[in-house]
């Protein structure tokens, strides 16, 4: 098992990769066999997505149609063998305006290789602050089918991190700068 300081270092690049986005990035966080499925509150899920590439190939045209700034913020790492479980905060800047998007769990199988820690699995937990994101998702995922204009649990789900927001567990930041580290 890595140690803790790479895992969160993985995890930080991953968060980055989403945030930039940055394709070579977050191919680099997993390996070439793994696996990623993303449970929605109150609605489908997606996947499980074999392999690296139909990963990358899922996240990045969503990445780079987004013109809001984010911040994925991961916080309370769990390890438990070559799992590792952590929470997610979605920080959303649009419009002059910051706001908690979203929040959720990841629950993570780390594999140790040359090269440092990548992560062999990952599913994500997801609730969706905003009936916006999920309808995105579920377009996206189905292939821009039409969809329901109900809401799916979204004051339940707003209620629920809302609250969870000033936790002292929780890292909250904004930063308006798109400087990237010049190495992880």
């Amino acid at each position: 098992m890595p140690e803790f300081g790479a895992i969160v270092t993985l995890f930080a690049r991953y968060a980055a990769a989403n945030d930039w986005p940055d394709q070579e990035l977050l191919e680099s966080c997993f390996t070439e066999d793994a696996t990623f499925t993303l449970h929605i509150a109150g609605a489908d899920s997606i996947g499980p997505l074999d392999g690296r590439e139909a990963i990358v190939g899922f996240f990045m045209p969503i990445l780079n149609g987004q013109t809001d700034s984010r911040k994925h913020v991961v916080t309370n790492y769990n390890l438990d063998g070559e799992r590792v479980n952590a929470y997610l905060s979605l920080i959303v800047t649009d419009n002059g305006e910051t706001v908690l998007k979203s929040a959720g769990l990841y629950e993570t199988e780390i594999a140790d290789g040359d090269d440092g820690p990548r992560f062999r699995s990952m599913t994500l937990f997801w609730t969706a602050a905003s009936d916006q994101g999920v309808a995105r998702r579920r377009r996206h995922a189905d292939g821009a089918g039409e969809l329901s204009s109900r809401p799916r649990n979204s004051r339940r789900a707003r209620k629920e991190y809302t609250d969870c927001a000033g936790s002292p567990n929780g890292v909250m930041f904004h930063s308006t700068t798109s400087r990237r580290p010049t190495a992880w």
